[in-house]
């Protein structure tokens, strides 16, 4: 059986459309009816955070993540190839809306990519379930 074959075999192609399906209703009326009418009336420019303590919040709030995702998939490369797939998935969605060019879009595949690695390089060399 060849490659394309054995892809096709595996692929639940019923599952894969109906989840498709409800992904575009449930986003499209998400967004139409709820998400838009608090986006209109929310208050824009407030910053919560100092940078610096933001970007410890959002790195915590990452790895956190991260480890438990890695530890669900009993593999932290894996789990780095998700989360950095989700995020790059956001930013192919900013770019083709128009808020992000497509050089940026291109850096953030680098820097998603190399980070996620790094980071699932150092976890590993750190893990307890190592072996020695």
């Amino acid at each position: 059986m060849s490659l394309p074959e054995r892809i096709r075999a595996r692929m639940n192609w019923k599952a894969i459309l109906g989840a498709f399906v409800t992904m575009c209703i449930v986003t499209l009326v998400g967004v139409l009816f709820w998400f838009r009418p608090i986006e209109e009336a929310d208050e824009v420019g407030i910053v919560l955070l100092p940078p610096a303590l933001n970007l410890l919040v959002y790195a915590l709030l990452s790895v956190l993540l991260f480890d438990w995702v890695a530890r669900r998939m009993k593999s932290a490369y894996a789990a780095a190839l998700a989360i950095g797939a989700a995020k790059y998935i956001l930013v192919i969605d900013l770019t083709l809306r128009g808020e992000r060019g497509i050089a940026t879009a291109g850096a953030s595949a680098v820097l998603i990519t190399v980070t996620w690695v790094a980071v699932a390089y150092v976890y590993t060399l750190f893990s307890r379930n190592k072996a020695d």
